[in-house]
């Protein structure tokens, strides 16, 4: 079960979840969600709003694990506060790392907070480096599809359109992440 569920503005979708896993807490991030939220929740969860009540609930002593799947850095405060409290860290974006890797990674050591990355990418070497010396390892190459561009002749990508970024080959991955993939930006 859910102790709590943090979200921004999808408010629909929040409560979908809260309705599915009946949390103790519901904190969206965003003022204007919550309030629509206001009423409409499962008995027995409790709604806050702002970035505040999520960086406290993600270090709460009910807490033992954080889901960090807010898109970009925006769940950068909330997930710092649950690894500096040492608290199983399922990490499902690259953004703490790239913004704030050195910070972050310091305070998991200081802490003891364990974290698990979810990402594709990160988890797939995660799986691969699994019984092997960390130390060891002097290089990490990560290949890409190259996307909807592949076979693309590189003097043509100048004329690219944002239509044809977002059509990847293989699956709908949604607008931002399609074009972070067709860009090499992922």
């Amino acid at each position: 079960s859910a102790f709590a569920l943090v979200g921004h503005r999808n408010d629909d979708k929040m409560l979908e979840l809260a309705n599915r896993l009946h949390p103790q807490w519901v904190v969206m991030t965003d003022s204007a969600a919550a309030m629509r939220l206001q009423g409409k929740l499962p008995a027995g969860t409790r709604l806050e709003s702002g970035m505040e009540a999520a960086i406290e609930l993600s270090a709460a002593a009910e807490t033992d694990m954080v889901m960090a799947a807010m898109v970009g850095s925006a769940g950068l405060p909330a997930t710092l506060s649950a690894v500096r409290a040492g608290k199983r860290v399922g990490l499902a974006n690259k953004e703490c790392l790239v913004t704030a890797g050195k910070i972050f990674m310091q305070a998991a050591r200081e802490s003891g907070a364990e974290v698990v990355p979810v990402d594709s990418e990160h988890a797939a070497v995660h799986q691969c480096m699994h019984g092997h010396d960390y130390d060891s390892i002097r290089q990490v190459i990560l290949t890409a599809s190259g996307g909807p561009f592949r076979d693309r002749d590189p003097s043509t990508l100048h004329a690219v359109t944002p239509e044809e970024a977002v059509a990847h080959p293989n699956w709908d991955m949604g607008a931002k992440i399609s074009v972070d993939s067709a860009t090499m930006m992922n």
